[in-house]
């Protein structure tokens, strides 16, 4: 049973977004195989690409995509920062992170350090291509990278005990929590950023 399925399949029109969607999207799935990276574009989008793409192999079965068992992109790229910026034209990225950076506390039962592993590896893939894509503006790999700014919000200084949460806990103090630590962290990062951002417009 995947509940999500239901509710992607009630709420989102896939024909509509392949054919006629002026958003372009890329997903990230994990090829469990060999742990390729997988980018979905617009023409494949499907119930079973987004339950692929947000697979988390402890909580679901794998979702199969051309007969090839994925689990989640972030296993693989977390996001996918260089194909996206293969695929746009824009100079400016933001980066929303939901996977939290810091953990005060040692994790000791197996539960914990299995969330910290997870927190920790989908990180390493955010932090590897943010450092691909910083060397290839250093080295001046094309003019793309030149022009490139990057941003990123993370709620982690804003969300006491961030880090030491389920991601399966859907209580509502603790969405609403959550949803007040990304506001509070989104308006930190525009008051610091605005003002630059408007002077190179």
């Amino acid at each position: 049973m995947n509940p999500l399925r239901d509710a992607l399949a009630a709420e989102v029109d896939f024909p509509r977004l392949r054919e006629r969607s002026a958003i372009k999207l890329l997903l990230g799935a994990t090829r469990v195989r060999d742990g390729s990276l997988r980018i979905l574009t617009n023409p494949e989008l499907t119930v079973d690409a987004v339950l692929a793409s947000a697979c988390l192999p402890l909580l679901h079965h794998a979702i199969e995509l051309d007969r090839e068992p994925y689990w989640d992109g972030g296993y693989a790229a977390n996001p996918p920062l260089i194909p996206l910026v293969h695929a746009s034209e824009t100079s400016h990225i933001l980066i929303v992170q939901v996977t939290p950076n810091m953990s005060n506390r040692l994790p000791k039962t197996t539960s914990e350090i299995a969330a910290r592993i997870e927190q920790i590896q989908f990180n390493a893939t955010l932090n590897t291509e943010l450092e691909a894509l910083k060397y290839g503006k250093i080295i001046g790999a094309a003019d793309k990278l030149r022009r490139l700014r990057i941003g990123r919000i993370s709620a982690d200084d804003h969300f006491e005990g961030f880090a030491a949460e389920s991601a399966a806990n859907i209580r509502w103090d603790f969405l609403e929590r959550l949803h007040l630590g990304g506001r509070a962290a989104a308006e930190a990062w525009l008051n610091q950023n605005l003002p630059a951002m408007r002077r190179s417009a």
